[in-house]
């Protein structure tokens, strides 16, 4: 963590205003315009010399939350229910739009960089200039106001609820509170799309009655797994819906539920959801409930932190199934045709909005990852060394683990498969090496060229210059073989991976072309042993030395090292690693570049978790303005930093979930 606050140190000392350009990129994912951020509010561009009434006013949300009024409930309520886009589509416009405002701040922020001396000396007339084109009256000829109904309108934005409009809240709130608002309704508003989506595979796909008749009872085990328990952590139930606080002391539960029942017709429920305690809170209707105290919300990571450390665990049963779940969804696809009919039907229902089935089973995975970076944004825009910025460091720490603990369990369900298959193939010419171990894993396979010798190839002209050899290269071991007839592999040398060292050759002709020098310092043999090796491209050359010697230097330095500045970009394109070395892009990560190759790879570390892996460049754009990336590095340090010491001790005293209010 030093190292962390170094490269933090170093970050500042790049210009303030490049303070608000990746936070206004994360509005912009929640509907905001890129330029328009200032004019969208009543108190958003106007300083207290333009609006006199605006100095005297409250600004701290304490104040705010002392002259605002609670939320109508039915109000709350009818938004919630008119949410009509799937999860799928909210998250995927989300990210796009977060896409195309880091664009569109790049090229302005590049372009004033590139143009006269001038546009440096005022700033001021710039922001007044870009400001004049969405001036209040133009923007509420557009059509802002737009619910999530309408899958091609932009999302919803609290400061566009006619509550919040007719409050005056956005006359006393700082643009910096206002976003954070947004930053929060995006998550509950997020929330209950994911909700509706998670409901329709069950409802739709899970309770079909065909299903249940074409699935042998282990089959659907695997096929769903646990996904009744991850709906309940995350259901919001009619009868709870209705506002609950109206039937308490007045009715008993049969009541409730027949007031519900009007309700069926619109929002299906299984019949199974029906046995839920109606005594245990759920997620989303915590979150419902924490709109409705008041229209400026006081925070939402208190709830996430309670449900990601107490609930959530449900998550990593689920996820960790994903290997079986996908290799029998595919054994279904094959080997029953009604299966495959079925769910060709199902997926035309106009509820799937031409989704397929295996977008709603991956759900619960997407959303626990969309979750930590929800809470990241709203991280980054509470006040440091607040009460809010303990509850979000709280809850993101629990989320971070819960997502680790999901990753892990995918890969412990792939990997031992992967090193019981891998075992099987080997034939040891050497003392045989136990393959399989629980601590082991494959990090990169795949053959290469052993070069023999110029010398020897130009007096013995029958022998090649090469031979092939294959590779297999687990996180604590390296293992030389010589494919053999019957998909064997006849393993020749082996060393520890701490033992490997690697020397990039100097172009020297074609013939060593991506050629590099493998050394053990001690093989199979206990002696040092050397190979020289040629790769098919320039890429993959790079990519087998950054894997053998994990520790060697790379053109850019890392996130954790000392850094001034590195070479960033965006994925705008999802992409699924091929390889154990490759890294799955999401859309909208932004990653520090650490080595690049010609043939179009690159070698990146993701700013959100550190992970690091190789990918194709075509699934980037590099973010070019220098403030851009030192300010993406800044919130990425604020993200992870240590917790405070002080604020760890304070933490169990906390009463999450229950603290007072104004």
């Amino acid at each position: 963590m030093e190292l962390l606050a170094a490269a933090f140190s170093a970050a500042c000392a790049v210009d303030h205003d490049s303070s608000t350009s990746e936070s206004d990129a994360r509005d912009s994912a929640a509907g905001h315009l890129p330029g328009s951020e200032s004019s969208s509010t009543p108190g958003n561009g106007t300083t207290p010399e333009e609006c006199p009434a605006l100095a005297d006013s409250p600004t701290t949300l304490t104040e705010a939350l002392q002259m605002i009024h609670p939320i109508p409930a039915d109000s709350w309520r009818n938004l919630i229910e008119q949410i009509g886009l799937l999860y799928q589509e909210y998250r995927d416009k989300s990210t796009l739009q977060e896409i195309e405002a880091r664009r569109q701040q790049d090229a302005e922020l590049q372009g004033s960089a590139d143009g006269s001396p001038a546009s440096e000396d005022t700033p001021e007339e710039e922001e007044e200039e870009e400001e004049e084109p969405a001036s209040p009256p133009e923007r509420r000829a557009l059509p802002q106001i737009c619910l999530l109904s309408n899958p091609h309108s932009r999302f919803n934005l609290w400061q566009d609820l006619p509550e919040i409009q007719s409050s005056g809240v956005l006359e006393i709130l700082q643009p910096e509170e206002v976003k954070l608002q947004e930053a929060m309704f995006e998550l509950v508003t997020s929330e209950a799309s994911y909700y509706k989506s998670l409901n329709l595979l069950v409802s739709h796909f899970m309770e079909n009655e065909r299903m249940k008749k074409i699935l042998h009872p282990s089959e659907a085990h695997i096929l769903f797994s646990n996904v009744m328990d991850v709906l309940a952590v995350s259901e919001r139930p009619v009868w709870m819906a209705l506002d609950l606080r109206a039937h308490r002391g007045t009715s008993s539960l049969r009541d409730t539920t027949a007031s519900a029942s009007a309700l069926l017709i619109r929002v299906p429920i299984p019949v199974s959801l029906w046995k839920v305690q109606t005594d245990v809170q759920k997620f989303l209707l915590e979150l419902e409930h924490r709109m409705e105290e008041n229209i400026v919300i006081s925070d939402v990571c208190d709830i996430v932190y309670h449900y990601a450390a107490n609930h959530f665990s449900v998550y990593i049963t689920y996820v960790s199934n994903q290997t079986y779940q996908e290799r029998t969804y595919k054994q279904l696809l094959q080997e029953k045709a009604a299966f495959r009919e079925l769910i060709a039907q199902l997926e035309l229902d106009p509820k799937c909005r031409g989704l397929p089935f295996s977008s709603f089973l991956i759900l619960p995975f997407q959303r626990i990852t969309r979750l930590k970076l929800l809470v990241q944004n709203i991280l980054k825009r509470v006040e440091e060394s607040s009460e809010r910025e303990g509850t979000a460091l709280d809850a993101h720490r629990e989320l971070e683990m819960v997502v680790k603990a999901c990753n892990e369990g995918v890969r412990k369900m792939s990997r031992t498969e992967q090193m019981i298959s891998i075992q099987k193939k080997m034939e040891f010419k050497i003392k045989s090496v136990p393959i399989i171990s629980h601590s082991r894993w494959l990090l990169k396979q795949g053959e290469l060229q052993q070069m023999s010798g110029p010398k020897t190839s130009r007096t013995l002209r029958t022998k090649k210059l090469f031979r092939e050899i294959y590779l297999f290269l687990f996180n604590d071991l390296l293992v030389i073989c010589r494919q053999i007839p019957g998909d064997k592999y006849q393993v020749f040398d082996s060393a520890s991976r701490g033992l490997l060292r690697v020397e990039e050759l100097e172009d020297q002709g074609q013939t060593l072309a991506n050629v590099f020098i493998l050394r053990l310092l001690e093989n199979a043999d206990d002696r040092e042993a050397t190979y020289m090796l040629k790769a098919s491209s320039q890429s993959e050359m790079k990519r087998w030395m950054t894997s053998l010697a994990p520790n060697r230097r790379t053109k850019f330095v890392s996130f954790t090292s000392r850094l001034l500045d590195c070479p960033q970009v965006q994925c705008v394109h999802p992409y699924v690693a091929q390889q154990p070395d490759e890294l799955t892009l999401e859309l909208a990560d932004i990653l520090n570049i650490l080595e690049r190759t010609e043939d179009g790879w690159i070698f990146g570390e993701r700013l959100h978790d550190q992970e690091r892996g190789w990918f194709p460049s075509s699934m980037t754009e590099e973010i070019l303005n220098p403030k851009i990336r030192s300010q993406n590095l800044k919130e990425c340090f604020r993200v992870h930093k240590m917790d405070d010491p002080q604020r760890s001790q304070n933490k169990d005293r906390r009463k999450l979930g229950s603290r007072n209010r104004q």
